[in-house]
């Protein structure tokens, strides 16, 4: 691990003295941020506000529980006056005190957001939207909150990297029935570690929820982009354990235990941890338009199926308006399904297929130690670099009888090498078709 870099200047001295009066006298360094801390989003706010009380709250600059006090500290000094915090819509809207709001949308914006705010708009009928969301297990993060301003019973926040949770506990809104929150990131360049370790923090929003709103029904989601549409890959150099915070975060075990075992017996009945499907071309022999045009036709039939310009990035604007169909189909039954995410090759298709869907989920403390094992030891095929990529090997598709929920696989990688492509293309179109008859 890094050593621990000192303050160098008063704003970072000060910085971190906000920061310990949050999280407890502990040691900072100016490369540290509340996230690698340990803290979770209600301590960022925390410190937004003192922010606020001295006074650094003028122009618009925008910074995350991920940016490091040698960061904030560099905006403040290069600012013409003092820092600002940029607050979305949604928090001014909860502060309004919408108080009998009975459904309450939380998101971020984005490429993911706009998909589903172009689906809902398509139903036209608005005042079908609770029954709607009910029944399809669908999260709906919007764009544009002032979409549904003028509907009484719907609240809507997009609040960017910040908690909806917390702003709820602040606000003191009363009568929720239903909360549909989402809080992933639609970053392509987090690792799926960046989301597990995530879900510490996710989960002690959940039970402050329920906490709060014992009568409330929850529907939280997780999820990340697509990939990288330029390169096609998500950089491994940002990704890894040996990266992880240097303190703050709890074992393992209590990220299974507290997501799965708590959240169920705390009445958290929606809990979907989604990663959506990904196509991620390592110079693979097979066209890459190819393959994923016969992935979206398999997946929905008969409608029209997403183009792709091998020579231009992913025509996003397309994709985005089939993902809420593709997770409706996913997201269905009442209980605490877990998709585990894990990168396939060609090779663990034909495996996945022998393990007749549906299959056992892996518990997050399983992958951890998995990941782990295989980061320490050697590997010609490329170290830890090539375990950050493929993750699992085909032993974890064997079917159990107690299972918890459909596992599916959260990515399609081709990897370069392979010899046989047109067969590799023959099994991937069986494995669309199983997939189709166990998943639709």
């Amino acid at each position: 691990l890094p050593e621990m870099e000192p303050p160098v200047n008063e704003r970072e001295k000060k910085i971190i003295s906000l920061f310990q009066r949050i999280l407890g006298p502990i040691e900072i360094g100016r490369k540290d941020s509340f996230q690698a801390l340990g803290g979770d989003s209600l301590n960022f706010f925390q410190f937004l506000l003192l922010l606020e009380k001295e006074g650094w709250v003028k122009e618009a600059t925008y910074f995350t529980p991920d940016t490091p006090i040698s960061e904030i500290s560099d905006k403040y000094r290069s600012s013409s006056s003092p820092i600002s915090i940029q607050y979305h819509p949604g928090p001014k809207l909860l502060l309004k005190k919408e108080g009998n709001a009975e459904i309450l949308i939380s998101g971020s914006s984005g490429k993911l957001g706009g998909a589903f705010l172009d689906w809902i708009t398509e139903e036209k009928n608005f005042d079908s939207l609770p029954d709607l969301l009910r029944n399809s297990h669908i999260y709906l993060p919007l764009r544009n909150p002032s979409f549904f301003k003028s509907h009484p019973r719907i609240h809507v926040l997009d609040w960017k990297d910040i908690s909806m949770a917390d702003s709820v506990q602040l606000t003191g809104l009363s009568n929720l029935k239903m909360i549909f929150h989402f809080a992933g990131n639609t970053n392509p360049f987090l690792s799926t570690e960046d989301l597990i370790f995530d879900n510490v923090s996710l989960t002690k929003d959940l039970l402050r929820w329920k906490e709060n709103f014992p009568d409330c029904h929850f529907h939280h989601i997780s999820t990340l982009a697509i990939f990288d549409s330029k390169t096609g890959q998500i950089p491994m150099e940002k990704v890894g354990l040996e990266e992880a915070p240097r303190k703050g975060y709890p074992e393992s075990k209590y990220l299974s235990e507290l997501l799965l075992e708590s959240g169920r017996s705390r009445g958290v009945s929606d809990l979907f941890i989604h990663r959506l499907p990904q196509i991620i071309s390592w110079k693979s022999p097979i066209k890459t338009s190819d393959l994923f045009t016969q992935f979206w036709q398999g997946i929905l039939k008969d409608r029209i199926v997403p183009e792709w310009d091998d020579e231009k990035a992913l025509n996003f604007q397309v994709l985005e308006k089939w993902i809420p169909k593709f997770i409706q189909n996913l997201s269905s039954g009442r209980e605490v399904y877990h998709y585990s995410s894990v990168n396939l090759k060609w090779k663990d298709c034909k495996d996945l297929l022998k393990s007749n869907f549906p299959v056992r989920i892996l518990s997050d403390q399983e992958y951890l130690e998995e990941i782990q094992i295989r980061r320490n030891s050697p590997s010609d095929e490329g170290g830890s670099t090539e375990v950050a990529r493929t993750y699992f090997s085909q032993s974890i598709f064997r079917n159990e009888k107690n299972r918890m929920g459909i596992f599916l696989a959260g990515e399609l990688e081709f990897l370069s090498g392979e010899k046989n492509g047109e067969e590799d293309k023959k099994d991937f179109l069986h494995f669309l078709k199983v997939l189709n008859s166990q998943v639709m």
